[in-house]
């Protein structure tokens, strides 16, 4: 069990006399149900729902539930932020509503989907397909999403598209997507912390407003490629409504549909009302909302939907490249120009033989204590300071994105039969297997979303450790590729556990150190 990543599930139910067989079928459906952990915000009316609360849960020690009277309700964005707060540190997240179904084994699949889309930041979402209570599952199609309208308020409707016929062409692996529904979001729970659910929306544009800050926070949104969860689409079964019940819900829902036209830059509010707690709940800061934009196919502010949008296909590997394009060109030109460093290293004074003086000192007895014999160095480096640490390894593989550079390494190490040499970019490729992956001086240049990915890599590339640069006590930031900070793996939004070895570089100033990871340990 403890090998097992828990699912926290979260669900607000509005009255719902189907939540309870939600929640029945949920637990009997999961293939390993004592990893599930299920959040329900409750909003009910005690002497008029209590046929919400026939069938018991099938693992009452499992639920945690949040009882509110619907007439106090603030809606069903304020209910599923009641709901993250039932979180208790379970690794994965399943965001639902309260009339759903699922297939066998429906924790595995998920799981299996989002690994197979590289795990870390991945989230899968979609339109599910519909049921019929209580249990007639429609195993026809699976769904992705795609920008459908915009309404006259200037909102924009996402719709469900594409859909692939099961058996017959659903794709190979979870398809790239822009948008989520949320009715159904699945990824690790950072999202819970990184992208708290706004309670101040109230129901329109709270999915493309979600789409938006996931996708600025450095999360990847994919569509799943296999039946998992179904929805009871039909309204008739769902006789109360929080907009229906209440007097409130017309001023509440103008200040909601005013604050989704601010976040999405479409209308510009200085109305204090709306922008309550905005910058806790607004957009991300590791990609623009015009790099959001530009992958999504939506301009906002001017209601333009391109044909990749309404199509909801989404051209992720031409967004990737032209990233991968800008890394290289700018560490080329950074190369090229020695503008780290024309004296002993091009790759400044953190390479020199001077700052490097105790890790060179220390490293080889570290790495005989935990038995590394192959290593990657993953540095934009020409290796001014390494030969020193070279002589306990059996291999050393040198990788980094500038081609000028990796040809001069060849060069100089052309008679060594331990080294060799590769142009790679960290961020798009998934290393070779080694004992370890030295990665000095080199997340610290990347913006958090890619050195996020490039980490994901390595835990992907099957080595064992991670030996990289961090800086204790410090604060993490965005920064222009090929720009510099003091990097804390140990701080958000990396969060990595306390070291198994911290050594100090033990410079003038500075809390530089290179800690020492197992890769399998790390949540990216």
């Amino acid at each position: 069990m403890k090998d097992l990543p828990r699912i926290f599930v979260q669900i607000p139910s509005y009255r719902d006399r189907d939540c309870q067989f939600t929640v029945k079928d949920l637990f009997e459906k999961a293939e390993a149900p004592d990893r599930v952990y299920v959040g329900i915000c409750w909003q009910f009316v005690e002497e008029q729902d209590g046929d919400c609360f026939v069938e018991p849960y099938p693992r009452p020690g499992q639920v945690r539930v949040y009882n509110v009277n619907a007439f106090k309700s603030k809606g069903v964005c304020w209910a599923r932020s009641i709901t993250q707060k039932l979180w208790r540190g379970e690794e994965l997240t399943l965001q639902i509503d309260a009339h759903m179904r699922f297939e066998q084994g429906w924790d595995e699949i998920l799981i299996s989907m989002w690994r197979s889309c590289g795990g870390g930041r991945s989230v899968l979402s979609c339109y599910p397909p519909g049921f019929t209570p209580p249990d007639v599952l429609e195993r026809v199609w699976i769904f992705g999403l795609s920008a459908g309208s915009f309404d006259r308020e200037g909102l924009l409707h996402p719709s469900s598209r594409p859909a692939w016929k099961i058996g017959r062409d659903e794709p190979e692996t979870p398809a790239r997507g822009a948008f989520v529904a949320a009715g159904m979001i699945f990824g690790p729970s950072s999202i819970i912390k990184d992208v708290p659910y706004d309670p101040h929306l109230y129901f329109f544009g709270e999915e493309c407003t979600l789409a938006a800050r996931l996708w600025t926070s450095g999360y990847d949104i994919f569509y799943p490629n296999r039946l998992v969860i179904y929805h009871d689409w039909k309204r008739s079964a769902r006789p109360y409504t929080h907009f229906g019940d209440t007097k409130q819900g017309d001023e509440v829902d103008l200040n909601s549909k005013a604050r989704v036209l601010h976040l999405l830059q479409s209308k510009i509010s200085e109305d204090g009302e709306v922008l309550v707690e905005i910058d806790r709940y607004g957009l991300g800061s590791e990609r623009s909302m015009s790099e959001y934009e530009d992958y999504c196919g939506v301009e906002f502010a001017s209601r333009v939907i391109r044909e990749n949008a309404r199509s909801g296909v989404f051209p992720q590997a031409s967004f990737n490249q032209r990233r991968a394009e800008q890394r290289k060109k700018t560490f080329t030109a950074i190369w090229e120009g020695r503008f780290w460093g024309k004296g002993e290293s091009v790759s400044g004074t953190g390479a020199s033989l001077d700052e490097t003086e105790v890790i060179r000192k220390v490293l080889p007895a570290l790495f005989s204590d935990f038995g590394i014999r192959e290593l990657t160095d993953a540095g934009r480096d020409d290796v001014n300071w390494q030969p020193g640490i070279l002589g306990g390894l059996t291999s050393y593989r040198g990788v980094d994105v500038v081609e000028g550079l990796i040809e001069g390494n060849r060069k100089k190490f052309s008679g060594s039969q331990k080294c060799s040499w590769s142009a790679l970019d960290i961020v798009e490729t998934t290393l070779p297997k080694t004992d370890a992956i030295l990665c000095r001086d080199c997340l610290t240049h990347l913006p958090l979303v890619d050195a996020l990915t490039a980490l994901s890599r390595m835990r992907a590339s099957g080595a064992k450790y991670l030996i990289a640069t961090t800086h204790e006590g410090r604060d993490n930031k965005n920064i222009g590729i090929g720009d510099w900070y003091g990097m804390n793996l140990q701080a958000p939004p990396f969060s990595f556990r306390t070291p198994l070895h911290l050594l100090k570089e033990e410079l003038p100033g500075s809390a530089k150190a290179l800690g020492v990871w197992k890769l399998a340990d790390l949540s990216v």
